[in-house]
């Protein structure tokens, strides 16, 4: 629909219309008031469009002082505690008070507006514009509390449709795969000696399937693991493209006992491989640096293949399910973006980060 059309950041064209409805709403209260203060005391008022004109300018700076407000909160500030929200805010609300005070003198000034005199000056000075803000920011913060929750569920929803998938490929993969592993074994014994490098294959083969069918049933694994599986991986497709693959995997020994969702890394590879350096007449290289980052694992792939020729931000739109997998991935539940860049002279790079973990 068009009134769920995001405008800036979050905020959606019917949270814009939310808004000024609360505006008109409370300044058609603020201008009842108004009135009747200014009409009690010796009968001095603003004619109908004088006073309008004095709530629409008046309201008018609230939302100017509002919006900067609303970003440092609920963008910059957005995953911040509460706690220092609150201690914000004790600077904000008089800060806000302040030059609203002073911006509505001037402007009542220049218009000739009649202001409120005498004890009734400090309700309209200080305390309905602490009132308005404290009800605005409050109706933030539901909203906010809302989107967060509805945000929260969608996650959990989409997390339980992956498990589902995740278990139905699973119970696809067991329906014979001792007859896999038993026939690459007698595969294995019939070949003849001499050719010890296809046996080793075999074993490798073996090997990265009892991990992919072992890691399906895991949330977790032993980076170290991983790292193991990918090596793995590289060498049997090494040996398929020859000497014009070669690979490089840096991770530090003290990071090798973390744990990482299972098969994170290994579809960035083979998207490199397929895309990148097998069409290439010369092939390439990949690298895969693994460091700490702050409370964070750092992961940066590399590769030196044929890259993409168009704006790489398009790129999970042309490839598989194997790049937006990843992606979806890290977003539900990390709330990480998987990042890509072009590679200097030629080639990717994809790089995001997990919080640290132990198994």
């Amino acid at each position: 629909m068009a009134l769920n059309k995001r405008i800036y950041q979050t905020i959606t064209l019917k949270e814009l219309l939310y808004w000024i409805l609360f505006y008109v709403v409370y300044g058609f209260i603020y201008y009842v008031t108004y009135d009747i203060t200014i009409y009690a005391k010796d009968n001095q008022q603003n004619g109908f469009e004088e006073k309008l004109l004095n709530i629409v300018s008046d309201f008018a700076i609230k939302a100017v002082l509002s919006a900067p407000l609303w970003y440092l909160y609920f963008v910059r500030l957005r995953n911040k505690p509460v706690s220092i929200h609150f201690l914000l805010h004790l600077f904000t609300i008089p800060l806000f008070i302040l030059v609203w005070l002073f911006l509505h003198q001037q402007s009542s000034l220049y218009f000739g507006f009649v202001r409120v005199k005498g004890k009734a000056s400090a309700w309209f000075d200080y305390y309905l514009p602490l009132l308005f803000y404290l009800i605005q920011f409050a109706l933030f913060y539901a909203h906010n509390f809302r989107l967060t929750t509805l945000n929260q569920l969608e996650k959990e929803r989409k997390l339980q449709a992956l498990a589902h998938e995740s278990e139905m490929a699973l119970l696809k993969a067991q329906i014979h795969p001792h007859f896999l592993f038993n026939t690459l074994n007698n595969i294995s014994a019939m070949i003849q000696p001499g050719q010890e490098n296809v046996r080793i294959m075999i074993a490798q083969l073996a090997d990265t399937f009892r991990y992919s069918l072992r890691a399906s049933k895991l949330h977790l694994v032993r980076l170290e693991e991983e790292i193991h599986f990918l090596e793995t991986y590289l060498s049997l497709e090494q040996e398929r493209l020859g000497n014009r693959l070669s690979f490089q995997i840096n991770c530090p020994k003290d990071l090798r006992l973390l744990s990482i969702p299972p098969m994170l890394i290994q579809p960035l590879i083979e998207n490199a491989l397929i895309h990148g350096i097998a069409p290439a007449a010369k092939g390439g290289s990949i690298k895969l640096d693994i460091h700490r980052s702050g409370n964070h694992l750092q992961f940066t792939l590399t590769d030196t293949g044929l890259g993409y020729p168009g704006n790489v931000d398009e790129l999970f739109k042309q490839e598989g399910i194997g790049l937006n997998n990843i992606r979806e991935r890290l977003l539900l539940l990390y709330g990480e973006e998987l990042r890509v860049s072009k590679n200097d002279p030629a080639g990717l790079v994809f790089s995001f980060i997990i919080p640290l973990q132990n198994t």
